[in-house]
Formats: structure tokens, C-alpha cells, sequence
């Protein structure tokens, strides 16, 4: 068992405090198969107490592509094996984003239109104008953009 890649930080409870969303692999002897789980490491910088959270499976074998904390909710993008019967011998080659949030101490996955949501808000609550198709926030700054992991380009903040 081991973590994967560097721990991403932000608050994920709103108690003002960091917060660690973490990608953990496991590895049996005698198994082919390296499996991945993310879980959530809450820390209590006052009384030096970090508490972890269930692991929550993501995939065997799959290829992490990046991960992020926005508006109080993790993010990771990752590929997939395809469902239609790829040969064990494939790269996983199916984009996939999962986006969790505390429930309590238990991680949550929420859906595409959850997670948009989110995504709407900060453009709203900054200035912007939402376009829901594109998930692209017009009149969001470069700095606000980039704070909640999205991509600037031509003046749009792009989710």
C-alpha cells in the first residue's frame, strides 16, 4: 500500500483549515492487478489531530491524470479501462471524472450537474456569466480561475 503522486490541499469542511485528498495504491503478491482508492485526510491544526476517511475505490490499473480541491470538493481525472472487452495488454484509454464531498467524515461522489453547480457559483459569485454547455465562465479573472482549477484561455475560465 502506498500514496500515489503528492497529496492536493484545500478546505473541504469549511473549517478554514487544509485538508488532504489523497490517492492510495494497493498492491497483492501474486496479482496483476495495482488497485486505486482515494481518501481524505482531515486535519485539526490546533490540536494536531489529522482523521482519515474510508478509502473509496476508483480502479484497477487505471493512469492518473490530475486531481484537484474546488469549492469543497475533490476532483480527480483519471483513465479507464473501456467496458466493451479491451485485451488486458491495453493502456486504459477512457477519460473519467469522479468528484467527491464530505458527508460527515465519508466521502460522497456527486454527479456531473452537482458538480457544475459548484463550478457556476464561483463564476456567479465573482462576476461572471455561466455558460452551462461549455462549462466556461466569461468575466471570471485569470487568479480566480486558476484558484478553482480551471483553465484560462481567451478570456474564459474553462471547467
Amino acid at each position: 500500500t502506498a500514496i500515489e503522486g503528492t497529496p492536493v490541499s484545500g478546505d473541504l469542511n469549511s473549517d478554514g483549515q487544509k485538508d488532504y485528498a489523497v490517492i492510495i495504491t494497493q498492491k497483492t503478491d501474486g496479482d496483476v492487478g495495482v488497485y486505486y482508492y482515494t481518501a481524505i485526510a482531515l486535519a485539526d491544526e490546533k490540536s494536531g489531530v489529522i482523521a482519515g476517511t474510508v478509502a473509496v475505490p476508483l480502479g484497477d490499473r487505471i493512469v492518473i491524470q490530475d486531481s484537484a480541491i474546488v469549492n469543497q470538493a475533490f476532483r480527480i481525472n483519471y483513465l479507464d479501462w473501456k467496458t466493451d472487452g479491451d485485451a488486458v495488454e491495453d493502456k486504459p484509454s477512457q477519460p473519467v471524472t469522479k468528484t467527491f464531498i464530505l458527508d460527515g467524515i465519508m466521502l460522497k461522489e456527486i454527479t456531473g450537474r452537482r458538480a457544475n453547480a459548484q463550478v457556476e457559483a464561483v463564476c456567479t459569485d465573482n462576476g461572471g456569466e455561466w455558460n452551462a454547455d461549455a462549462s466556461e465562465c466569461k468575466g471570471l479573472s485569470k487568479e480566480k480561475c486558476e484558484q478553482h482549477t480551471g483553465k484560462f484561455e481567451n478570456n474564459l475560465c474553462k471547467f
